[in-house]
């Protein structure tokens, strides 16, 4: 099975920058580059297992990926369709979009750690992605 490249990779992150920056549906926005950090994580870490060749990098890179990229995703979306009033409720929502890279980064690293901890305990004594 061949595995994805790096290119591919960024490839898709850029798409799904593209997204976020879209659902924040703001054209000229000074937090475009924050609200896409988790993205630029998710990237250097998944480069970093194709590089080292480590497949308990790579667990700990799908947790950050998935937990930083669905919190990051259902805050824009919310925002986007003014689930409950997100959008219009309050006259400070904006801050949503400081918040919640930093919310992703978090919680996308917890996963992070427990993906390294998880890979190691199950790739202990066998050799890495070949």
């Amino acid at each position: 099975m061949r595995s994805i490249t790096r290119q591919q990779w960024a490839i898709g992150f850029i798409f799904i920058a593209l997204i976020i920056y879209y659902l924040e549906g703001i054209l000229i926005n000074p937090f475009a580059i924050w609200n896409a950090s988790p993205l630029l994580i998710s990237y250097l870490l998944v480069s970093k297992s194709i590089e080292q060749n480590s497949k308990p990098i790579f667990i700990g890179f799908v947790l950050f990926t998935f937990i930083s990229l669905t919190l990051s995703l259902l805050g824009h979306f919310a925002w986007h369709f003014d689930w409950q009033q997100t959008k219009t409720g309050s006259s400070t929502s904006a801050i949503l979009f400081i918040f919640i890279p930093a919310y992703a980064i978090i919680l996308g690293g917890v996963g992070y750690v427990l993906g390294l901890f998880i890979g190691k305990l199950k790739f202990i004594n066998k050799p890495d992605i070949e």
